[in-house]
């Protein structure tokens, strides 16, 4: 709006005519300039709004990445728990391998198969509840005592024939009887196997 045109408005007769119109002039830019300060911080605004969009996209770009690194975390932790496990039962094992030689002394088993049994028959009578307060002494000598476990409780027999004839078929029978004893946990059985295997003759 120019001063040119207000003055066509306002009739030549009017007094003070110029001194009107540079009022109105005046009062007409404090409006537009009211105006553009409702304005002043829209490149500001948008430069916000781009930074935001940007982070959204980055955000959802990172989603991916995020349940990834969750699962390996989730893995990570079922390993650990495994691992965990595994020592604990390893560093029992070694306790109870150490504690059942320390009762056993020199003594030898008739097969390795056969203290292996009464190892585990051991682990399990220090875990029964029942047996709180009793020593490692004892909880052996209730699982050996009057066994026939022992070589030196099983001397070789003389298991010969008639004029020491023996079945060549003899060794492998027995072995074969023997293996499924201990297999199906016939210990009692398997001592005896075993001193008949040991009385063959060579």
């Amino acid at each position: 709006m120019t001063s040119e045109f207000l003055e066509s408005l306002i009739p030549e007769t009017v007094e003070n005519r110029a001194e009107i119109v540079k009022r109105i002039a005046a009062e007409a830019g404090k409006d537009i300039t009211r105006e553009q300060k409702k304005f002043a911080d829209y490149d500001t605004i948008k430069t916000d709004l781009t930074a935001a969009q940007a982070t959204i996209a980055d955000l959802k770009k990172s989603t991916g990445d995020v349940a990834t690194l969750e699962q390996k975390i989730r893995d990570y932790e079922t390993k650990e728990a495994e691992r965990a496990e595994t020592e604990k039962k390893t560093a029992k094992q070694r306790e109870v391998a150490q504690r059942f030689a320390a009762v056993k002394g020199d003594v030898e088993f008739l097969d390795p198969a056969i203290e292996e049994a009464v190892i585990a028959k051991f682990s399990a009578t220090i875990d029964d509840p029942a047996n709180k307060g009793k020593g490692d002494s004892e909880l052996y000598a209730s699982l050996t005592k009057d066994k026939p476990f022992f070589k030196s409780q099983n001397p070789p027999a003389n298991m010969g024939g008639v004029g020491g004839a023996t079945n060549p078929n003899a060794g492998q029978l027995l072995q074969q009887q023997y293996d499924d004893a201990v297999k199906n946990g016939r210990t009692a059985e398997a001592v005896s196997l075993k001193n008949k295997l040991f009385a063959l003759p060579k």
